[in-house]
């Protein structure tokens, strides 16, 4: 059986058609108004802003990140007492971590003075002892 191509059934197909057309062209413009609107509130209007977050509470990169942050400033200010407030923020294991991020720094033999930084620290506080230290604290100078 062919179906003639005016057929009644052919316009009620196009009449859908159309129809389905005229409410996406209502609903796309609203979708990305909508979307336009939750990002200017959440981006502009209303930003989350973090208060005294809890280190310990980080991901390991960023707790890795923070850890030689506090290297670089112990290194610039010298207070030995502040570093270590600061790196008692990560929890107990703060020492070991910071031992292990300084080996891991040694062996991948990225930045000698971000890895200097780290050895001075890892040193003054006695948070561990490897032989691979020995090649920066030979040159510390004075210590």
């Amino acid at each position: 059986m062919r179906v003639a191509p005016h057929s009644g059934y052919t316009l009620f197909y196009l009449d859908d058609m159309k129809r389905w057309l005229k409410h996406l062209a209502w609903l796309a413009p609203g979708l990305a108004m909508g979307a336009a609107l939750g990002l200017y509130y959440g981006w502009v209007a209303a930003p989350t802003e973090f208060n005294n977050a809890n280190p310990a509470m980080m991901q390991t990169h960023h707790q890795q990140d923070y850890m030689l942050m506090i290297a670089a400033a112990y290194d610039h200010t010298g207070d030995l007492a502040t570093a270590e407030r600061r790196l008692n923020k990560l929890g107990p294991a703060a020492d070991a971590d910071l031992f292990a991020l300084m080996l891991d720094q040694i062996l991948r033999d990225e930045d000698e003075q971000r890895i200097r930084q780290l050895v001075y620290l890892v040193a003054d506080l006695d948070a561990g002892y490897s032989p691979a230290m020995d090649f920066y604290l030979d040159s510390r100078g004075g210590s």
